[in-house]
C-alpha cells in the first residue's frame, strides 16, 4: 500500500557490498554522475561494476532495494530511488573497505550492509563462533563517522545455526549479534523470516535485533549464466542478507514521506509498526492464548524454549522468545519488534512529528574492584549472580541501555551476561554457545 503514495524518488540508497552489475536493466537508470566515456557507467562508480560470479551477492541485493520498474525483472522496495553502489564488506573490511570513504556515507540517506565480520588476528572469516569481535581503533571511529553520516542498515549474522557452514568459515556454536563489532545503537539490525512466519534457521539472535524482513524473494540478478540463476532474475534466495535492503527500501519510502526523520525516528516508528509474528495474545496481558495451540514464541524465567523457534524444526539453546518491555512494547531476541510493514510505516512517517534531541546519563564504573564469575550449571534467569546494579536520579525514558564491560575470559562460549531493568525486562548480552 506504500506504492500508492511512494516510491523512494529522490532519497538516496547506498549499497556497500561486493561488485555490482550496474549495466543491468533493473539499475542503468537509477544513477546519478558524468559519465565522460559513454559507457552508461559514472565515472565514480567505474570500479564497483562487475559481472561476475562472486558479484552476484552485491547485485541481488542492491535489486531488493532500488531495482527499477522496466515491464521486465525484478522491481525493487523503492524502485525510483538513487542508487549509490559501493564496493565495501566481506574481506574488504581487512583493508578497510568503504569505512575510510567517509564522502560516500556523507552522501547518501541510508546504507544498506548485508555482510558478515572478522576475526583480526584470524585469516578466516569467523562470522559464527560464538566470540565477541572487535574493530581496530582506526576501523572503529570511521564507522562512528559513517553512522552519524547515514542511517544504517545491517543484516544479521546468519549463524543461528551452524552445521553445513560456507567454506572457509571457522564455526563452532550458536552465535549471538551483539557479538558483531559493527553493532550500535542506531545501527539497524535485520533478522529473516520464512513464508510461515517462523524466523529462519539461519538467522542469528540477539537483544539488538531490530526487526525482521521476508526471506526467499525475486531480485536481480547478474546477466547470462554467471549469477545465481541463468538470466537476470534470480529467486527464492535465502539469508539475511536479502532482508536488510527490503528495510533499508522501506525507510526510502519512509523519508520520501517525511524528509525530516532521523535514525531513532525510524526507529521508533518500527516499533510501533511491525508486524508480531507467531504472536497471539489479544488481552495483551503476557500470556499464551488457549486458542493458539501453543504456537506462539513467549519468553519465560527458564531461558529454555518450550516451543519451536524456529524453522529448522527443533527447539533451540536459548530462548529466543516474545516478552513485553517495561514501554509496554512486545520485542523478541529473534524477530526484534517484529516484521516490517512498509504501508503502516509511510502511513506514520507522514504525519510524524520529529523527536527531541537524544539525552544521554552516564554512571561511574560500578565495578570498581574485579568481579569474579560464579561457576556452576547454568540454571534458569533468576539463578544468575549480581554482578552491579545502579541507580540513576532521572526521569529520562530510555531508548536504549549501553553496558561497557571488560572482560578477562578464558570461556566465552560458556559465560551468560544478563541486564536487568527496573521493570524486570532481561536483556542477555552475553549467551552461552559458540566453540
Amino acid at each position: 500500500s506504500a506504492w500508492d503514495r511512494v516510491s523512494g524518488e529522490s532519497i538516496r540508497i547506498g549499497i556497500s557490498d561486493s561488485r555490482q552489475d550496474l549495466l543491468h536493466p533493473d539499475f542503468s537508470t537509477s544513477m546519478e554522475g558524468d559519465d565522460n566515456n559513454g559507457n552508461g557507467i559514472p565515472d565514480q562508480y567505474q570500479s564497483v561494476h562487475g559481472t561476475f560470479n562472486n558479484d552476484r551477492h552485491g547485485t541481488a541485493v542492491a535489486g531488493l532495494a532500488i531495482a527499477r520498474i522496466n515491464g521486465t525483472d525484478a522491481i525493487g522496495v523503492a524502485p525510483e530511488a538513487t542508487y549509490v553502489p559501493m564496493r565495501g564488506g566481506f574481506r574488504r573490511i581487512q583493508d578497510g573497505g568503504d569505512l575510510t570513504a567517509q564522502d560516500i556515507y556523507s552522501n547518501t540517506d541510508v546504507v544498506n550492509h548485508s555482510w558478515g565480520q572478522f576475526d583480526q588476528s584470524a585469516s578466516l572469516e569467523r562470522e559464527g563462533d560464538g566470540t565477541i569481535r572487535v574493530l581496530d581503533p582506526t576501523k572503529q571511529a570511521a564507522w562512528l563517522r559513517a553512522i552519524d553520516e547515514s542511517i544504517i542498515v545491517q543484516a544479521v549474522p546468519n549463524q543461528r545455526r551452524t552445521n553445513n557452514p560456507a567454506p572457509g568459515i571457522v564455526v563452532g556454536g550458536w552465535d549471538d549479534y551483539n557479538n558483531d563489532p559493527m553493532v550500535h545503537r542506531k545501527v539497524i539490525g535485520v533478522g529473516a523470516t520464512g513464508r510461515n512466519g517462523n524466523i529462519e534457521s539461519y538467522s542469528s539472535f540477539g537483544a539488538n535485533v531490530f526487526v525482521t524482513a521476508p526471506a526467499r524473494s525475486v531480485t536481480s540478478d547478474i546477466r547470462g549464466n554467471n549469477g545465481y540463476a541463468n538470466g537476470s532474475i534470480a529467486t527464492g534466495l535465502t539469508g539475511t542478507s536479502f532482508c536488510a535492503p527490503q528495510v533499508a527500501g522501506t525507510i526510502a519510502l519512509m523519508l520520501e514521506a517525511n524528509n525530516n526523520l532521523t535514525t531513532r525516528d525510524i526507529q521508533h516508528i518500527f516499533v510501533e509498526t511491525a508486524q508480531k509474528a507467531r504472536l497471539t495474545d489479544s488481552n495483551n496481558d503476557g500470556e499464551l492464548d488457549s486458542s493458539t495451540g501453543g504456537n506462539v514464541e513467549l519468553r519465560d524465567q527458564s531461558f529454555l524454549p518450550s516451543v519451536t523457534t524456529s524453522s529448522a524444526g527443533t527447539n533451540e539453546a536459548h530462548n529466543t522468545g516474545w516478552f513485553k518491555n517495561g514501554a509496554g512494547h512486545w520485542v523478541s531476541d529473534s524477530f526484534g519488534f517484529g516484521v516490517i510493514d512498509a504501508g503502516a510505516a509511510v502511513d506514520a512517517a507522514e504525519t510524524w512529528r520529529r523527536l527531541k534531541p537524544e539525552l544521554k546519563v552516564s554512571t561511574e564504573t560500578e565495578l570498581i574492584n574485579p568481579y569474579t564469575i560464579q561457576e556452576g550449571q547454568l540454571g534458569d534467569l533468576e539463578s544468575l549472580n549480581l554482578a552491579a546494579d545502579w541507580t540513576l536520579n532521572s526521569n529520562l525514558t530510555a531508548e536504549w541501555v549501553e553496558v561497557t564491560l571488560n572482560l578477562n575470559l578464558t570461556e566465552q562460549d560458556e559465560t551468560m551476561v544478563v541486564l536487568r531493568s527496573p521493570d524486570g525486562t532481561r536483556s542477555v548480552l552475553i549467551a552461552p554457545g559458540g566453540n
